[in-house]
Parts: structure tokens; C-alpha cells; sequence
């Protein structure tokens, strides 16, 4: 029998602030990143599936997949974890073979065929990544050869193993891990990793080794290493029906979607993608970005590094390093920071605290629909709102809210009016 699929897109995302896009349902290259998951299951001859939602991202997954006939949508009423998840579809899952996985990670194709192979010696299986620098994950434990334990962020130096745990959980019987998360008790949403634990402690599990690309999402600024990752790994060049001006440079390692138009004196360097329908300007430069459809990306315009949403329209900006979530205008001549001035790892407030990012160079993290005036500045790492608007001329420095206007007071001096022998002088 197949394992059923049970894919986690139900989490509400806390540290996913500024942006409104369910994370499951954020798109690159034009398609939202679970339809890659999905997409990535039936190539690597996967069969049914079950997608565990929230409330809020329901009804569009449930869209998404409607002409898939292998493929379920359940809701998972309170986003108290993947113990719940697993719990809210246990009629459909009980007694079957089971894979759990992450919505939202991204791995290579080689992970799930690997995975199948496997599963035939009806053990438990997890998969890990096997990683060469430290990652705040959990980290297997053996004993020998045998595994008996993992251990969550242990802190750089104390590894005890160089295999971080991947949510790609294979379960020859769901009741069995069903059966321990019912036992568990926690005043967290962690009941899982415990059942997990549990298990490992009573009977052999498996690990399956991975050493292939590997992308975790979940903060704000992952989305970069998103844009790294599908760029490197996924990008297939091409020009479907574009318009390329004869003054106009675009790389081979480029993907031009149908509909879109470059004007003469625009450089587009590889690896990029454009999506469909967009408009590169003249004297625009575009470096190794995603470029999502219908966007505007006018003259004289640098994008570097980033990640620009649906219908966001630049005009004479510089754009860094930096998210721009949907529908977001910039004015002519606003930019974003995105080097600290001493060079040190730029941070992002998350949840009323400063969260270091490991990145050197960050820009902006600009949700849907917000406006930024002509000639405004924003620092590196500032986060800012659906529906913000920042006024011209603002330096923007710390994150603003939601649906929130910032403007400059600005104070006119008159010294009264030129005499006629003073406008003579001029």
C-alpha cells in the first residue's frame, strides 16, 4: 500500500511578519510553493495526499487543488501544532501508512525517490540533512550506530551529531504515532517531537541522509534565501514570447515569461527570472532576483539580490536585498538600505523583539499594498506593513504597522520677498 501524504500547511505563521501571504501559499517563479510540494510529490510517483490547512488559507488551498483527484483538504480548526494536524485527520489516516512533511520546506527531487525506497523495510523513517555549519534545529543523537534521541538547538560547538532532523516522518502504521501523541501531555504545541521521542526511545528508527539543497521558511527574510535556492536549483532559462529591445542585455542563464517587454539600455544579469507581463525600463538593472508578474520596473531602476512581488511598480529606485511582498509602488528616487555602516549582521524586529539574521546585507521586508514616497529611505532590515504609506522624504528606521501613515513635519522659513535690486544681483 502507498503512504498516504500528509502534507502541515495549518501554521499561522507569527514570525512570517510584515507579509499577509499564508507561507504555504507564497509564490515563486508565478506558482505558490506548495503547488511546487505537490507538483514534486506526483513526479516522484507519490499517491494520495491530504493537506492539512487553517482557516484563513483553506479555501485558496482548496482551489488550488481542486482538479487534483489524489488530493484532500482538511482544516485544522486551531493552530495548536502538528500533534493536532495529525489528530484532525485520524479517521482518514488510522491503521495506513503515513509520510508527514512540512509544507514549506524545499528540498531536492532525490529526498522523496530516496524516501520510497526506503519505506519498504516498514520501520519508522526520518529523514535528516546533513549540514557542514550550525543551524538553530534539532539534532539527531546516536548511540553507535542507533538513534536515541534528538536534541533541539544545542548551540554552536555542541553538536552531537552533523544531522539536522527534516519534517519528512514516515510512520508504517499512523496509529502507532497517533496513539503516542495521545499519550503525551505538554503545555506546548510540541506534543509531536515528544511522541516522536518517545518512539525513538522504544523501538529502532530509521534515518534516511540527505546532502542535497535543503531551505527551511520561516522568518520574514527567508524569502532571499527562497530567491538563492529557486534561482541555483530550479530555474530553467527561456524567453516565452518576450520583447527584448536591440539595445537591450539579457543573459542566457535568464527566464523572460510570455508577455513581458525590455527596453533598450536594460541589463538583466543571471540567474534572474521575469515573470509574466512585466516591464523592465530603460537603464534598468536587474541582478539575481525573482521578478513575479505584472510588475513595473521603471527607468533607471536597480534590483539587486531581492524579491519583487506581483503588480509593484519602481520608478528610478534601488532596490537591495530586500522583499517586496505585492502591490507595492515606490515613488522615484526612494531607496532601501541594505549595509549596515559597520558592517555588522543586520537584525529584524519579530514579535517585540530583534532577531539577528546572519545577514550581512539586508534591505526592506515591504508587505502588500504599502506606497512609499518619492525620495524616502529605508534602513536596513525595517520592516513595513500591509497597507503603510510612507511619505516623501521619510528616513524610515524602525518597523511601522500595519495600515499606518508616516510623514515629515516639515517647517518652510520665509524671510520675506526679494527686493528689486536684490533679484537684479541674482
Amino acid at each position: 500500500m502507498k503512504p498516504t501524504v500528509v502534507i502541515l500547511a495549518g501554521g499561522i505563521g507569527k514570525r512570517f511578519v510584515p507579509f499577509i501571504t499564508s507561507k504555504p501559499l507564497f509564490p515563486f517563479f508565478g506558482i505558490p510553493l506548495l503547488k511546487h510540494l505537490l507538483d514534486q510529490l506526483t513526479r516522484t510517483g507519490w499517491g494520495q495526499v491530504i493537506v492539512v490547512a487553517s482557516a484563513d488559507n483553506f479555501s485558496d488551498i482548496k482551489r488550488l487543488i481542486s482538479s487534483q483527484r489524489q488530493m484532500t483538504v482538511v482544516v485544522q480548526n486551531r493552530p495548536s501544532g502538528m500533534a493536532d494536524a495529525l489528530l484532525t485527520v485520524e479517521n482518514r489516516i488510522a491503521n495506513k501508512p503515513i509520510l508527514v512533511v512540512n509544507a514549506t520546506d524545499v528540498v531536492a527531487d532525490s529526498l522523496l525517490i530516496n524516501l520510497k525506497t526506503q519505506i519498504l523495510k516498514r520501520k519508522p523513517l526520518i529523514a535528516a540533512c546533513r549540514v557542514s555549519s550550525y543551524f538553530p534545529g534539532g539534532y539527531l543523537v546516536f548511540a553507535g550506530k542507533r538513534l536515541v534521541g534528538i536534541r533541539e538547538k544545542p548551540g554552536e560547538g555542541k553538536e552531537p551529531s552533523d544531522l539536522v532532523k527534516l519534517v519528512f516522518d514516515y510512520f508504517s502504521s499512523a496509529q502507532e504515532i497517533l496513539t503516542l501523541i495521545k499519550a503525551t501531555t505538554s503545555d506546548k504545541d510540541d506534543a509531536y517531537e515528544k511522541a516522536l521521542s518517545v518512539l525513538i526511545q522504544t523501538r529502532p528508527v530509521e534515518v534516511v541522509s540527505y546532502e542535497d539543497y535543503w531551505q527551511p521558511f520561516k522568518y520574514s527574510w527567508h524569502i532571499l534565501d527562497m530567491v538563492e535556492v529557486f534561482l541555483k536549483e530550479r530555474l530553467i532559462p527561456g524567453r516565452e514570447g518576450a520583447e527584448v529591445e536591440k539595445m537591450a542585455v539579457v543573459d542566457k542563464g535568464v527566464f523572460l515569461g510570455k508577455g513581458v517587454r525590455v527596453m533598450a539600455g536594460a541589463v538583466i544579469k543571471a540567474p534572474s527570472y521575469i515573470g509574466v507581463n512585466t516591464v523592465v525600463g530603460n537603464n534598468v538593472l536587474i541582478r539575481e532576483s525573482i521578478i513575479e508578474g505584472d510588475c513595473v520596473i521603471g527607468f533607471g531602476s536597480e534590483v539587486a539580490r531581492s524579491y519583487i512581488g506581483e503588480n509593484c511598480w519602481l520608478h528610478t529606485n534601488y532596490i537591495g536585498d530586500s522583499v517586496l511582498e505585492s502591490d507595492v509602488a515606490f515613488g522615484s528616487g526612494a531607496v532601501t538600505g541594505n549595509f549596515r555602516l559597520d558592517g555588522k549582521e543586520v537584525g529584524v524586529d519579530v514579535l517585540g523583539g530583534k532577531l539577528l539574521t546572519s545577514k550581512i546585507k539586508l534591505g526592506a521586508l515591504v508587505a502588500k499594498g504599502v506606497k512609499v514616497g518619492v525620495n524616502a529611505s529605508l534602513m536596513p532590515g525595517v520592516s513595513l506593513g500591509t497597507m503603510a504609506m510612507i511619505g516623501p522624504g521619510t528616513l524610515v528606521k524602525e518597523p511601522i504597522l500595519a495600515n499606518t501613515r508616516v510623514f515629515v513635519k516639515q517647517t518652510l522659513l520665509s524671510k520675506g520677498r526679494l527686493s528689486e535690486k536684490d533679484d537684479k544681483k541674482r
